[in-house]
């Protein structure tokens, strides 16, 4: 089944108590949801953690992903775990907010 998630980063947030201030948005559009994930960093191998441990053992595995060129989701470690996880990219160019 062609299932696939879009993913991105919000930032500019107080500092939690918990030191989080980053925000990491997961839209699953076979499940239709969306899931937040509240971040201390946006560094790529926690994305590729919480995609693992929180997205894709809960829902299953994703055919596509769709995010940005911003460097975590170029970046070596999440570009090699998605191929080792049969997953394929597509991008959205960067858009200022």
């Amino acid at each position: 089944m062609a299932h696939h998630i879009s993913i991105d980063i919000m930032e500019q947030f107080s500092i939690t108590k918990r030191q989080k201030q980053f925000l990491l948005i997961i839209v699953d559009y076979f499940a239709r949801l969306v899931e937040l994930f509240p971040l201390r960093t946006t560094m790529a191998d926690v994305i590729v953690n919480v995609n693992i441990d929180e997205v894709f053992c809960r829902y299953g595995m994703s055919t596509f992903i769709l995010s940005n060129n911003e460097p975590q989701f170029i970046a070596d470690i999440f570009t090699e775990t998605r191929k080792a996880l049969c997953i394929r990219r597509k991008h959205n160019p960067n858009i200022s907010q």
